[in-house]
């Protein structure tokens, strides 16, 4: 049984196959109906944050591959009442032929696919956020072509969203910049782990608190919230502010860099409203692939394990 949980065990060449069907997909559905391979298959979603993009992505991806979306609010189920999660994976395994699961805690992907025996999709945890991840190496193909020896520098608050990013890019054989606080960086085994997927894949990582460092010959510059929902920590957002992407900050990129962000996005925090709307073709770009991006994932862990 195959799952999507995360982009750090994925392998480089499933990252790759996913990229290129997601193309596939979106040329494919620009041009008429699609192949119905989800006919007669029933895809649940137990959705524990809220969720637009994600959520509405991935019921128009089940719809136009032919399947069924159940949306599963988790707290219309008896998990909210405290029955243990394998109770709950048993039952739904007899009724459904996948699951997306977008929760708090990673713990409880894995406890799903414990007792399942049908695949199960990492819609979001707080560890990882691979689905997002798949969407943005299509965007940054179409902007850049060959994705191999580009750079991206993500800067603001390491997160979920930056760390399946990370690996996706060093996966690629990229330069990955990490422009954040030094009360932020990624622990030791999680630097070690990302230090070795760079070395078998020709990629480079780069820590840094120097924004000309950071900046030179990026082809990309992506942020995300520097709060994240279910994030209580207090910040202190005075100190977070060099970390913003505004016009000044652009002035030392380079002239043709591209602006990304996963949305939602708090404008005038963590990216100003003149930027994102200045580079909201591109922004928009990487909300619309995905769409196709969950066809791709869909297709390899659903169509294809079953």
């Amino acid at each position: 049984m195959q799952h999507f949980i995360n982009i750090q065990t994925c392998p480089a060449k499933i990252i790759k196959e996913l990229i290129d069907r997601s193309n596939y997909w979106k040329s494919v559905t620009n041009q008429g109906p699609c192949n119905k391979i989800l006919h007669n298959k029933t895809i649940g979603m137990i959705f524990e944050k809220p969720s637009t993009r994600t959520r509405i992505a991935f019921e128009v991806a089940i719809t136009k591959l032919g399947g069924t979306s159940l949306f599963l609010n988790s707290k219309d189920l008896q998990l909210s009442r405290n029955e243990p999660i394998k109770d709950t994976a048993r039952v739904l395994n007899s009724y459904l032929d996948g699951l997306v699961i977008r929760t708090y805690k990673h713990d409880v992907l894995d406890e799903f696919i414990k007792y399942s025996n049908i695949p199960i999709i990492n819609g979001l945890s707080e560890q990882e956020h691979p689905c997002q991840t798949i969407a943005d190496l299509l965007t940054m193909q179409e902007l850049l072509g060959n994705l191999a020896g580009k750079k991206i520098v993500f800067v603001g608050r390491y997160n979920n969203v930056s760390h399946s990013l990370m690996m996706g890019s060093l996966k690629m054989g990229m330069t990955f910049a990490l422009l954040i606080p030094t009360n932020d960086c990624p622990n030791t085994t999680v630097l070690e782990q990302a230090q070795e997927i760079a070395k078998n894949n020709n990629g480079n990582l780069l820590i840094t608190q120097d924004i000309k460092e950071a900046l030179t010959e990026s082809s990309i510059i992506y942020t995300d919230v520097w709060q994240s929902m279910g994030d209580e920590t207090q910040l202190n957002r005075i100190n977070l502010m060099c970390y913003q992407i505004n016009s000044n900050l652009l002035k030392q990129a380079e002239k043709d860099i591209k602006v990304m962000h996963c949305l939602p996005a708090k404008r005038n925090e963590e990216i100003t409203d003149e930027v994102l709307e200045s580079h909201q073709k591109t922004i928009f770009q990487q909300a619309d692939n995905k769409l196709y991006s969950h066809m791709a994932i869909l297709e390899k862990f659903v169509h294809l394990t079953n």
